[in-house]
């Protein structure tokens, strides 16, 4: 926020008629609040693109929080691909964060970061793995490492049985 600013308008919360201790509850804004503090809130330079380019993966993990799966179609098209890197061209970002589902598993990818990496100084691709192992494996992690792109991969336990609770069986 830029400019002037003024303490905003409280506003009584719906529902306080509860009792005595509710009856002169009014809540502050967030505005209000930084105001109060004598703070500003600004906007900054983003620096990072992240691209989620769909939700197929070659797991089923409990824990995924986008429900990501084998059973899982939806893919960014062609379209939208191209969409993404005009909008990175016109954005310059310092890093382009790719992820998925499991991200290798678009058959655009390498397209894709051919196309992103000179307009970043870092490209991260959120792997499983796992899914590097499918088809070619060797054409991911040579071109990965041709480009210096940056695997970022989280695994979940060193522990077969609490690996096996949250990503399922084997």
């Amino acid at each position: 926020m830029t400019g002037k600013m003024e303490a905003p308008q409280e506003h009584k919360l719906e529902g306080a008629d509860r009792g005595p201790e509710t009856d002169s509850l009014n809540v502050a804004s967030f505005r209000r609040t930084l105001f109060k503090h004598g703070l500003r809130l600004e906007r900054g330079q983003t620096a990072t693109l992240q691209i989620n380019v769909g939700l197929r993966c070659n797991q089923t993990c409990r824990h995924c929080h986008l429900d990501a799966g084998p059973k899982r179609a939806e893919l960014m098209d062609d379209k939208t691909l191209d969409q993404v890197v005009a909008f990175a061209r016109r954005g310059r970002f310092a890093t382009i964060d790719i992820t998925g589902g499991a991200p290798e598993l678009h058959p655009h990818l390498i397209p894709m970061i051919e196309a992103l990496l000179p307009l970043c100084d870092r490209l991260m691709v959120r792997s499983n793995l796992s899914a590097l192992e499918q088809g070619n494996p060797d054409r991911f992690v040579d071109f990965f490492a041709r480009h210096r792109v940056v695997v970022v991969a989280s695994l979940p336990a060193v522990n077969a049985a609490q690996t096996e609770s949250q990503r399922g069986k084997g």
